[in-house]
């Protein structure tokens, strides 16, 4: 309970607080929160009532006194009073992508205190199915989905009756709210990158299980509004669980012109690389490379790869706020759809002037 005297002020900085940790502006989990006599000059309040400040923030769990300082609360700390509990489901959690925003996810939860309950399809319909039964039975209030296909999931999501947020790609007929990046401006991009590069010849390496792949429509779309028809040929889609490029797939992508090749993400990319190596291709000369979710290998392998960079906080921030926002209005039914700019990181793997020098004859083979 608040002290009597001077009981307003101290619920209006207490509420002003509570506001501006849930939104990380004061950091993450675990780090320091500011001493009684700052927050006194920040707010401009005597030291009694900054002291009640803290006080009541350490009852309402957003603080915890660890030696002289106040740090925001650690999870363990707040499990016992959550907002609400959310099921999240990625298509691969061996994807470093999906690791990637699941970490995020965790730190927004802990500002929001919501609880995360993860899972993976692995790409797999019928699985799919069940994790989200898993989900559903461990009494969750919502959803975050990544979709194990862009047609075929629909059946799975029509049967929740749960608020649900789709992350990552839509899924054609259903409506619903989705947070995703701008992937038909990207492939765009990237078709104009190549062509200022000097590329003569187009290749897109996609995945099977998206049968309306934005990235696709946007490069192939800008390529022939300057000429280049990106024919079925010059498109090939991998299957998940065998997906490596053979010595045939390379001669197909490289026809004697320098050749740019778009992958739907950066692992498709990685292979690409591997693969253009081991059959002798020169990397940019012959096949330039550019992938998609600027991994952190992406700077780290030899030559970097080139890749479409976007906001994973704020892919992740928006989400969470649609999907609390659904849970706390079940009866708003309208669907909003977030779409986020994404960008080219231009590195090694398609650009002529940021090859080392040296490196432009083909590299040994690798054993």
């Amino acid at each position: 309970m608040l002290y009597e005297s001077n009981t307003g002020k101290t619920r209006q900085v207490v509420a002003q607080l509570q506001a501006e940790i849930a939104s990380g502006e004061h950091g993450v989990v675990g780090d320091p929160f500011m001493t009684i006599r700052s927050l006194a000059e920040a707010f401009g309040i005597s030291l009694v009532t900054a002291h009640r400040v803290t006080t009541e923030l350490k009852r309402l769990g957003v603080l915890k006194r660890v030696g002289k300082r106040h740090l925001l609360a650690h999870r363990d700390d707040l499990t016992g009073d959550l907002h609400c509990k959310i099921g999240v489901l990625v298509t691969n959690l061996d994807n470093p992508f999906f690791s990637s925003l699941l970490n995020v996810l965790e730190q927004a939860g802990r500002r929001h205190r919501v609880g995360i309950l993860a899972a993976g399809s692995d790409y797999d319909l019928n699985h799919e199915k069940s994790q989200l039964a898993m989900l559903k039975a461990s009494s969750v209030d919502g959803f975050l989905i990544c979709p194990a296909h862009d047609e075929q999931s629909r059946a799975n999501l029509e049967g929740l009756d749960k608020p649900y947020v789709l992350v990552g790609r839509q899924i054609k007929g259903l409506e619903c709210s989705v947070v995703m990046v701008e992937n038909f401006t990207a492939g765009r991009k990237v078709a104009q990158h190549f062509l200022e590069t000097g590329c003569e010849d187009f290749f897109y390496l996609g995945l099977d299980y998206f049968a309306h792949d934005e990235r696709l429509r946007g490069f192939s779309f800008e390529l022939k509004e300057h000429g280049f028809d990106l024919t079925k040929s010059r498109i090939h889609r991998l299957r998940h669980r065998n997906g490596q490029l053979n010595p045939d797939l390379l001669k197909t992508i490289h026809r004697g012109l320098r050749t740019g090749v778009f992958c739907y993400h950066d692992l498709v990319a990685l292979r690409l690389i591997r693969g253009a190596r081991l059959c002798d291709y020169r990397i940019p000369q012959d096949i330039a490379i550019v992938g998609f979710d600027n991994l952190p290998v992406a700077s780290e392998v030899f030559p970097s790869l080139s890749s479409v960079a976007y906001p994973l906080t704020q892919i992740v921030e928006n989400a969470l706020r649609i999907l609390l926002d659904r849970i706390s209005r079940p009866y708003n039914r309208e669907p909003e759809v977030c779409s986020l700019n994404a960008h080219l990181i231009v590195r090694e793997s398609s650009s002529l002037s940021l090859h080392p020098p040296g490196s432009g004859h083909a590299a040994a083979k690798l054993s």
